[in-house]
């Protein structure tokens, strides 16, 4: 059990590390192998990332103690380290530049974040003035529609 700990676990492919909406104070470095990222909204699974070896997940709530904001899971084989709440404390009293590491991730995923949500909003005024100019073009005074093919 605690060689598991200190060598990591090995996830069978599409095994779920971490479910969203499940609580946990752990986050989670990958070893080796590769992770999905995805959240749900309604019905469908939007896939956010993929991570890869030296990269981190689930730090959020090993920070904020929150719910888990995504599901997590093996794509292949991947090893992951858990590293709770407590044992990141100690590792960061002894090498500070760890925090730094996290932070600087985390800041990448926030300007990844941003770029997406601000592309997306283009998009959707672009489709927004599409439509209104479709019912411009298609309708000319109230009750009355002009006849397309």
């Amino acid at each position: 059990m605690v060689e598991e700990r200190l060598l990591g676990k090995v996830c069978k492919d599409g095994e779920i590390i971490i479910k969203e909406g499940s609580t946990g104070r752990e986050m989670y470095v990958i070893q080796s192998g590769k992770v999905s990222v995805s959240k749900s909204i309604g019905p469908r699974e939007i896939l956010l990332a993929t991570l890869g070896e030296g990269e981190v997940f689930g730090e959020m709530s090993l920070f904020d103690g929150q719910p888990r904001s995504a599901t997590v899971k093996a794509l292949g084989e991947a090893r992951v380290l858990a590293i709770d709440h407590e044992m990141f404390l100690r590792k960061v009293r002894s090498d500070p530049s760890l925090a730094l590491s996290i932070l600087r991730q985390m800041g990448l995923r926030i300007r990844e974040l941003d770029r997406i949500v601000t592309s997306t909003m283009g998009k959707v005024d672009h489709v927004q003035q599409d439509i209104l100019a479709l019912v411009r073009e298609n309708f000319r005074g109230e009750g009355e529609r002009r006849a397309t093919p």
